[in-house]
C-alpha cells in the first residue's frame, strides 16, 4: 500500500486556509490535506492565534480597552 500525500501549491495556501478556518472543508479533506507537512506547518502558525480565541470563546473582531 502506498502512502498518498497531498502536495498543495503555495499560491493556494491563503484560500485553503481560509475555507479551513471557516469551516468550509469537511474533517476528512482537511485531514487530506494536512499530509502536505509544509501547507500544515504554515496553516499552524497562520491560523493558532485563531485557535487560542475559538477556544476560549473571545472575539478577535474586538478592540481591547487598555485604559486611554
Amino acid at each position: 500500500m502506498t502512502d498518498w500525500k497531498a502536495k498543495i501549491k503555495r499560491k493556494e495556501y491563503e484560500s485553503l486556509g481560509e475555507c479551513i478556518a471557516s469551516d468550509q472543508v469537511p474533517a476528512s479533506l482537511v485531514a487530506e490535506y494536512f499530509t502536505d507537512e509544509k501547507f500544515k506547518k504554515w496553516y499552524k502558525k497562520k491560523y493558532a492565534w485563531k485557535e487560542e480565541f475559538d477556544q476560549h470563546g473571545w472575539s478577535a473582531d474586538v478592540e481591547l480597552d487598555l485604559g486611554r
